[in-house]
């Protein structure tokens, strides 16, 4: 990734602030840009460090970027920084269908896997200017073998986490706050939908009938913010025991959250289980005749969807999923007993595009399955149950349980969502008048802005580098000066334009 030249960069900046800061603040910053811009001065000193730098990095600005952006930020993942995504719902009548449903779910994430692994995954290119440049992919395989760790000045994150293709992979599955590692590759094979389906079902039967084995939410430690998180994962690495469950979770290929409905309530519906499937291997042949229609059934049907998006934000509820979550891990997606089903993922690693990619393939994988194929496995009895993660506790960790339960509610309250429907007309509509949809949404950001308070602020909208080796983001400062004339002769018919 090249270098800019300083002159430019500086009058680059000028320009930038120019919209959004008071004149006699901007005179005063000019000079200070003058003085640091000066042959021989502070700035040519420090862009020769850069261009010294840039010589040795495969990309210069990668670090520096994460650190800013990512590891040096304490604030916590929910909602300021992991984003949440609701796919359309799936109609799930029963508990069974539910877990029908999480089982094709996961072949089809493995699916996309097995693409990544045997890297056959189609280079994106440019589709505008310079059409057909070929883009970075680096953020694709890095969905999968992530994790970021929690530290006590800044995060790390690992982003290479390899795993052994003659050893097992395994997802962890999240029920009711409590964790499990559920294998799903073996030999570098892997286990089919049936498998998984029967596994699910153990581990929802485990959790409901033996509730004096529960655990408390450890995920809700994840929530607190990092510097707090990270004094807890120290002390917790303390324990053996609490060590393994960390690495467990850290080396897993994502997390698999089931949660109860996002309105809190459950129904009758959630005990419909026939539990002689889990001793009698002949059964089951005969349970996968009545598989329910697949994902063909895919709709927007009416539901509270701001609740959804909650829980896929944060998990607080009626009923809290908040402690069914384990924010560190790059991948984790969730699907309740209503059908409704989305994602959490932590955005050190990736931008949305590559995360829009998987999922779209994850649906249209399920949309054209159309019955599991009717094989006996009869091993599939014989497998050992998926182990559950129990953790060692003592005061400490007992009271910063208490404080992220506290501070994932205050911070899920504090949150404004609403969803709106605008009608009127869509994309089509800017570029009958010759503008692009972007531009339009982005000046009408600034208008509102403007109409609210008067005057602009720095903007910052995301724009693909991805052109580069390891290109992540940099940003368009929409709040430009064009944008502030404009917005003046659109609240004021006497001002002109210059």
């Amino acid at each position: 990734m090249g270098l800019d030249n300083l002159r430019p960069t500086l009058d680059r900046y000028l320009r930038l602030i120019a919209p959004v800061v008071a004149q006699e603040d901007f005179y005063h910053t000019k000079k200070l840009v003058g003085a640091f811009g000066i042959s021989g001065g502070q700035g040519e000193k420090l862009q020769q460090l850069l261009k010294k730098i840039a010589e040795t990095k495969e990309n210069w600005v990668l670090d520096w970027w994460i650190d800013d952006m990512y590891m040096n930020n304490p604030a916590s993942l929910p909602m300021n920084s992991n984003p949440g995504l609701m796919f359309p719902r799936h109609n799930i009548s029963t508990a069974r269908e539910w877990i029908r449903f999480a089982a094709q779910f996961i072949s089809g994430i493995l699916d996309y896997k097995t693409i990544i692994d045997q890297r056959q995954l189609p280079i994106d290119r440019v589709s505008h200017n310079r059409k057909g440049q070929p883009l970075c992919m680096e953020q694709y395989y890095q969905l999968f073998t992530s994790y970021r760790y929690p530290g006590l000045l800044k995060d790390s994150h690992d982003t290479k986490i390899m795993h052994d293709p003659f050893d097992s992979e395994y997802i962890i599955v999240a029920y009711k706050n409590q964790f499990f590692v559920l294998d799903v590759i073996a030999n570098g094979q892997r286990f089919e939908e049936e498998e998984f389906y029967i596994q699910l079902r153990r581990i929802v039967q485990l959790v409901d009938e033996n509730p004096q084995d529960m655990q408390p939410q450890i995920g809700i430690l994840t929530s607190s913010p990092r510097r707090q998180w990270g004094a807890v994962y120290q002390h917790m690495l303390k324990s053996q025991v609490n060590a393994a469950n960390l690495e467990k979770i850290a080396k897993s290929v994502f997390i698999l959250c089931l949660d109860n409905s996002a309105s809190g309530i459950l129904s009758s519906r959630d005990e419909d289980y026939d539990d002689s499937i889990l001793m009698d291997t002949d059964a089951l042949h005969s349970c996968n005749m009545d598989i329910a229609e697949p994902c063909d059934r895919l709709a927007f049907e009416p539901r509270n969807e701001e609740a959804v998006i909650r829980q896929m934000l944060h998990g607080v509820q009626i009923d809290s999923q908040a402690g069914n979550r384990w924010y560190d891990k790059t991948m984790q997606f969730i699907i309740d007993r209503d059908g409704n089903f989305g994602l959490n993922y932590e955005h050190s690693v990736a931008e949305g595009i590559a995360v829009i990619r998987l999922v779209e393939h994850i649906l249209a994988y399920m949309n054209e399955i159309k019955r599991w194929k009717l094989t006996r496995y009869a091993s599939i009895c014989e497998r050992a149950q998926p182990l559950r993660l129990k953790w060692q506790l003592d005061d400490f960790i007992q009271e910063a349980l208490g404080a992220a339960i506290e501070h994932n509610k205050n911070t899920a309250n504090d949150l404004n969502l609403e969803i709106v429907r605008f009608n009127d007309y869509g994309r089509e509509f800017p570029k009958i008048v010759n503008m692009s949809p972007d531009s339009w949404i982005q000046l009408a950001l600034q208008l509102s802005h403007y109409k609210s308070h008067g005057y602009l602020v720095h903007t910052y909208e995301s724009a693909s580098i991805r052109r580069f080796h390891l290109g992540r983001v940099d940003n368009i400062r929409s709040s430009s000066v064009p944008a502030l004339e404009w917005v003046k002769a659109m609240v004021d018919s006497k001002h002109l334009i210059s």
